[in-house]
């Protein structure tokens, strides 16, 4: 998988992640998504909501982008639910 930084110039590379054991699984969900992995980590080395909302398939910026805080969104993320499995679930109830 491979991940497109910006820097402060707005200058793009690409930069392959090393996602290890979970390549194949990383690698089928940009397929479906449509969407390159963000990094798993911001550079202080918390957890990067971009990667929380995009693992939960959510789409890009439903959580990051309406200005609260890292921790207000990634406790939104926690407490969120995933759409396919919700889906799932009300199938089977119905």
């Amino acid at each position: 998988s491979t991940i497109v930084l910006r820097n402060q110039y707005n200058i793009t590379k690409a930069v392959r992640m090393n996602w290890e054991q979970f390549e194949s699984a990383i690698c089928r969900w940009e397929a479906v998504t449509g969407r390159t992995a963000p990094k798993p980590l911001l550079p202080d080395t918390k957890l990067n909501p971009a990667f929380t909302e995009w693992v939960m398939g959510l789409p890009e910026g439903w959580i990051t982008d309406i200005g609260i805080s890292w921790t207000q969104m990634i406790k939104a993320c926690g407490n969120g639910v995933v759409p396919q499995q919700a889906l799932l679930a009300l199938s089977r109830l119905t």
